[in-house]
């Protein structure tokens, strides 16, 4: 309620927040929607209600490359952020999840294929929590870890292809 009071305070007389930023944040969770409400005080809103888009795009951008690598959007944050970063280049493409263009496809596919180009490589790698001395297990450490281990071979294959160019 302080956002709408706010709102009216700020702006001129007889302005409400527009139609167009509720409508474009009817599918922003709940907990996203106060700082596109918040940063729309003092203005007509029309740039928040464009950003709300972006940000809705983008999202959708992120999903799809994660659905590509098997993963949650919030596994492949992790896992993958120099491609989850990459994929919002498209930001500007007309996309939907049924009508995805083919330079998004053909992104989607060169990050498919080089996830599957060293896998006959062999790495190890080992990951011990301890606290005061004592080993930590459980299924939240063995997620931490499985997490922590994608991260670390697709550096060490990235790493290693970039030495045999």
């Amino acid at each position: 309620m302080e956002i709408f009071s706010q709102f009216n305070r700020n702006s001129p007389m007889g302005t409400s927040i527009p139609q167009v930023l509720f409508k474009n944040l009817l599918s922003v969770k709940d907990e996203n929607r106060t700082p596109f409400l918040a940063a729309a005080i003092g203005t007509n809103g029309v740039k928040q209600a464009r950003l709300v888009l972006q940000a809705k795009k983008e999202r959708l951008l992120q999903q799809l490359l994660a659905e590509t690598l098997g993963a949650t959007v919030d596994e492949a944050l992790v896992t993958h952020p120099d491609e989850m970063e990459a994929i919002k280049q498209f930001s500007d493409t007309e996309v939907t999840k049924s009508r995805i263009p083919r330079c998004i496809l053909d992104f989607l596919e060169k990050v498919r294929n080089s996830e599957n180009v060293d896998d006959n490589t062999n790495i190890e790698i080992a990951i011990t929590i301890k606290i005061d001395g004592k080993e930590v297990v459980g299924d939240r450490m063995n997620m931490i870890k499985r997490k922590g281990i994608k991260t670390m071979e697709r550096l060490v294959k990235k790493m290693k292809t970039n030495n045999e160019e």
